[in-house]
């Protein structure tokens, strides 16, 4: 059982200076007072996390960096930040000719020997997600990205503990990691960023706190109307009645929406996870031995049925993609790097192995780019 405690103002100070010092602060002192008052408000017992042998209230710093990641990138969505968006798929707008073009210059790029094996390599992660997009599997593109960008930090640890002798495949990682960077901005309206925290704050104090849909619909409204008054939606009731779907990456955070569409009611149909099923298991399969290596390393201190559980990965994909914005707040990935250094030897992280399967790619392509 989780013991709760108070929030003191000595709990309080200790979250400020633990943001200050290790996160991105898009607030000032007098704003982050305001908002930590109004977030224990609601929440007034909190888990403590240790953090240099202070305690920290977990949810409220979570929910504190949630609101402040989104504040950042709503901030560097203006035109004044444009040259720290170059070099991105956004740059590119929102035609396919630019993207025509870069997706063969790529092509040039893996296909020319004397290129460095970098830059090779670079180039194809980012055709994988590039090709769908200029098909217009926009869904598709946008699923393996949410994924990626919300499991990223934890897949690319766990492959750092069990490749940490061999420098080809951690070569291959850090460049693969470097190739999302091309996708850290996608063509969005600021617009739909702030609907994204609208869903993700609402949805955090329903899991989190035990407050009333009418107290959570008002203070969700409360934070939107006082740090995003030009772009703040109407809310009302049912406004997640609909389906929520992954519409982009904006400052490397995944950005949802509601579907307001009036014919397709459901956005992510049976053949949209049907097709991401299809990609897992064809990355899956192309691991061949190494899958079972993997397993093996991974398993040791596995009970029979969980590893049976990532042989088979019965997984339920469908729910995952069903409900995206739990998956990312479940996630909390850049707070847990800070918060926990190394992942824990736990069957939920080796669960994340056949979820964020475009990051084992890598391994695959060991023999592809470092035997020419």
């Amino acid at each position: 059982m989780i013991n709760l405690l108070n929030i003191t103002q000595n709990h309080i100070n200790n979250l400020m200076n633990f943001h200050k010092t290790n996160l991105d602060n898009p607030f000032n002192d007098n704003q982050i007072n305001d908002i930590l008052s109004i977030i224990t408000n609601i929440i007034k017992k909190d888990e403590m996390i240790i953090n240099n042998k202070k305690e920290i209230p977990k949810n409220t710093l979570y929910l504190f960096n949630l609101i402040s990641n989104y504040q950042t990138a709503y901030i560097k969505s203006k035109k004044e930040y444009k040259t720290i968006r170059i070099n991105t798929l956004e740059s590119l707008g929102k035609g396919n000719k630019k993207r025509i073009q870069k997706l063969e210059d790529n092509k040039n790029t893996i296909d020319d020997k004397s290129q460095s094996q970098d830059k090779r390599i670079i180039a194809y992660f980012e055709n994988i997600i590039l090709e769908p997009i200029i098909k217009g599997n926009q869904k598709y593109a946008n699923l393996i990205l949410s994924f990626a960008f919300i499991y990223k930090d934890i897949i690319l640890s766990i492959f750092h503990l069990l490749f940490k002798y061999n420098k080809d495949i951690l070569r291959i990682a850090k460049k693969m990691d470097e190739s999302l960077e091309f996708f850290e901005y996608t063509y969005l309206a600021p617009s739909k960023i702030v609907n994204s925290i609208t869903i993700l704050i609402y949805l955090f104090i329903k899991e989190n706190t035990n407050i009333s849909k009418q107290e959570n619909l008002k203070f969700t409204k409360n934070i939107i109307n006082i740090y995003f008054p030009i772009n703040a939606p109407i809310l009302r009731k049912d406004f997640l009645d609909n389906d929520i779907y992954c519409a982009g990456i904006y400052n490397s955070l995944p950005i949802f929406q509601w579907n307001t569409s009036t014919t397709n009611k459901i956005y992510y149909n049976d053949e949209n996870i049907k097709q991401y099923q299809k990609f897992t298991d064809k990355i899956f399969n192309e691991l061949g031995i190494l899958k079972y290596i993997l397993i093996v390393t991974l398993s040791k201190n596995l009970s029979k049925d969980d590893r049976n559980t990532i042989i088979n990965q019965t997984i339920n994909i469908k729910n995952m993609i069903n409900n995206l914005p739990t998956t990312y707040l479940k996630s909390q990935f850049k707070l847990n790097g800070l918060l926990y250094k190394k992942p824990k030897k736990t069957f939920k992280y080796y669960l994340l192995l056949p979820i964020s399967l475009i990051f084992t790619k890598f391994v695959a392509l060991v023999t592809k780019f470092t035997l020419r």
